[in-house]
C-alpha cells in the first residue's frame, strides 16, 4: 500500500471577493453586450479564462505536483525550481495571482514551490539540503506554517539519533 502524499491548500479569504467581482464583472459585461443569454455566456467565458489561467500560468508548479503524486522527487525538484524562476521574475503575477490567476491560495506560488522542493528533498534522502531551504523560507517568510513544522520535524528527528 503506498503512503499518500500530503497537500495543504490555504484559502485566502481576502481572494474570494476579488474572484467573485471578476466573475460577477463578466456576466454584467457579457449581460449587456449580449442580451438575453449574456449572463450564461459571461459565466462560461469566466470558467473558460479560470481554467486556462489555471493551467497555463503555473505550468511548472502544475507539473511538479503531478511529480510529487507519482513520488518522482527529483523530476518534481526540477519542476517546481522552473516555477521558482518563473515567478521569482514575474513576482507581480505571484503577488496579485487573485487577479493574474484567479487563485485562491494564501501562499504564493513562489513560497510553495521552495515548500515543495524542500519537501522533494526530505524524499530524496538530503535532509541537509531539506532543512537548508526550510531555513531559507521562513526567512524570507516568516508566517510559513509549512516550513516552521518541518524544520521542527527534522530537528527532533535528528536530535533523536
Amino acid at each position: 500500500m503506498g503512503i499518500n502524499v500530503p497537500v495543504s491548500r490555504p484559502i485566502s479569504w481576502k481572494a474570494i471577493p476579488i474572484i467573485v467581482s471578476v466573475w460577477i464583472a463578466f456576466m454584467c459585461l457579457f449581460g449587456w453586450i449580449f442580451p438575453p443569454d449574456g449572463i450564461f455566456i459571461g459565466m462560461i467565458v469566466f470558467g473558460l479564462l479560470f481554467f486556462v489561467l489555471q493551467r497555463v500560468v503555473p505550468k511548472s508548479h502544475n507539473r511538479g505536483m503531478r511529480s510529487v503524486h507519482k513520488k518522482e522527487f527529483n523530476a518534481a525538484i526540477a519542476h517546481f525550481r522552473e516555477s521558482d524562476s518563473f515567478f521569482s521574475r514575474y513576482s507581480w503575477v505571484d503577488k496579485y495571482r487573485a487577479l493574474t490567476i484567479l487563485s485562491l491560495s494564501n501562499l504564493s506560488y513562489r513560497e510553495m514551490a521552495l515548500c515543495n522542493i524542500a519537501f522533494c528533498y526530505s524524499h530524496t534522502n538530503e535532509p541537509k539540503k531539506a532543512k537548508e531551504l526550510y531555513e531559507k523560507i521562513l526567512l524570507e517568510y516568516p508566517n510559513n506554517g509549512i516550513a516552521y513544522y518541518s524544520l521542527n520535524a527534522i530537528n527532533t528527528f535528528s536530535e533523536g539519533q
